[in-house]
């Protein structure tokens, strides 16, 4: 049993609690503090930012209900970051094999991690820690992988790196130990975007854990194709993978996509986005931000509209008969692409609509400048003809004059 244990402090991340345990404690060597957390243990993965069995380790050796696993894991770790992707049943089923010491962190944590981990703190949040609690400590915010900036201060933050992999592991330093020789961290983001992407991030770690993939749809894949990025093909959509790599390129700069999502992008990673598969939360992010949505529209249990599907529509609505060119034309895709596009949405090709037999006919003496005019507006509108165009005219006129 542990004789006592640090509160934890807003925000503060799991490593930070127990570098304050190592002050307190008054032990020289981090060996003989890992010894007391952990049962004796010469070494523990301690520098996890996603929770391990390290917590369930120390809680158990605490008095009962001294701490909660739950909410140390929701407050004190990035595991509503990293599972923001999961559903909701599948963050509950994590969290309970934490509370059970039985949890192996996802793939796409490792991943996300660097080789040489870091630490980052602002120094302004430093300077009110020390004025309210007497000491510094790492907030759980500014470990957000990709975000060196903070928040609330709009400060950039100082980043310390370990020399290796399993340094963070071995030794207990908070931001109150570090010399003035740590590094101001830039990062990776073109400045116009970065504002947004740590915010995007932020949302990310902080919304409620209910707030994750959605059911039946996937907006952010659908605004992929209201930017213009996907293909109609039969009752599928593809998108353009190339072409979205490239526009990223040119906007995020070529340094900061290739160390998000490598070389290029295959067409196989959007597939796995739309079926919520692809679980690194930083793809997301960066993708919402390039497109300019919000993480409550991503997450929206609202399916985005179809942009193509309302304008067709909007088109059906007038009530003309529309040639089938010009619908596609409006719509900025080929004929065939508007074929698929009805079929997928089950919606009627109003430009192929069967005409009721006529018989009866009605002249019309028209000046010649009078028929040129009128033929021109025809042209310019895509009325199939001179009849069509004179029947709209007379109907619309005719509902009009009713509705008065």
């Amino acid at each position: 049993m542990l004789n006592f244990f640090p509160t934890p402090y807003p925000d503060e991340i799991w490593y930070s609690i127990l570098c304050r345990y190592h002050v307190k404690s008054g032990n020289e060597k981090a060996a003989t503090t890992i010894g007391e957390l952990f049962n004796s243990k010469t070494h523990a993965s301690m520098g996890n930012f996603f929770p391990n069995n390290s917590i369930y380790d120390i809680v158990k050796q605490l008095p009962e209900d001294i701490f909660s696993i739950q909410d140390i894991v929701l407050n004190h770790t990035l595991f509503s970051y990293f599972s923001r992707i999961y559903t909701y049943d599948k963050k509950i089923e994590m969290i309970t094999d934490i509370e059970n010491g039985r949890i192996t962190p996802p793939t796409h944590v490792w991943k996300t991690s660097k080789a040489q981990p870091e630490l980052k703190y602002c120094p302004v949040c430093k300077k009110e820690d020390e004025l309210i609690y007497g000491e510094s400590y790492w907030h759980v915010c500014h470990q957000i992988p990709l975000v060196y900036k903070c928040l609330k201060h709009n400060h950039k933050l100082i980043t310390y790196r370990f020399n290796r992999r399993n340094q963070l592991n071995e030794m207990f330093i908070l931001p109150g130990d570090l010399k003035n020789d740590n590094t101001i961290h830039t990062g990776l983001c073109p400045k116009q975007y970065e504002d947004e992407l740590i915010k995007t991030l932020n949302d990310y770690q902080y919304l409620p854990l209910k707030v994750g993939q959605t059911e039946g749809h996937n907006n952010l894949f659908q605004e992929l194709i209201n930017h213009g990025y996907g293909s109609q093909k039969g009752v599928n959509v593809t998108i353009d993978a190339e072409k979205i790599y490239q526009v990223m390129v040119e906007t995020l700069g070529e340094s900061f996509i290739r160390h998000i999502f490598g070389d290029r992008i295959y067409s196989a990673v959007f597939l796995r986005i739309k079926n919520w598969k692809l679980m690194s939360p930083e793809r997301y992010a960066i993708l919402s931000v390039f497109l300019g949505q919000s993480a409550n529209i991503t997450f929206s249990n609202d399916p985005l509209q179809d942009d193509l599907t309302v304008k067709i529509n909007q088109l059906k609505d007038t009530g003309l008969i529309y040639k089938k060119k010009y619908v596609a034309d409006q719509l900025g895709i080929k004929k065939n692409q508007l074929d698929s596009l009805v079929k997928s949405q089950g919606i009627d090709p109003f430009w192929e609509k069967k005409e009721q037999k006529r018989t009866e006919t009605v002249k019309v003496y028209l000046t010649p400048e009078e028929k040129q005019k009128i033929s021109q507006f025809i042209r310019d509108n895509q009325f199939q003809n001179f009849p069509c165009f004179f029947r709209y005219c007379v109907e619309k006129y005719m509902e009009e004059f009713r509705n008065k």
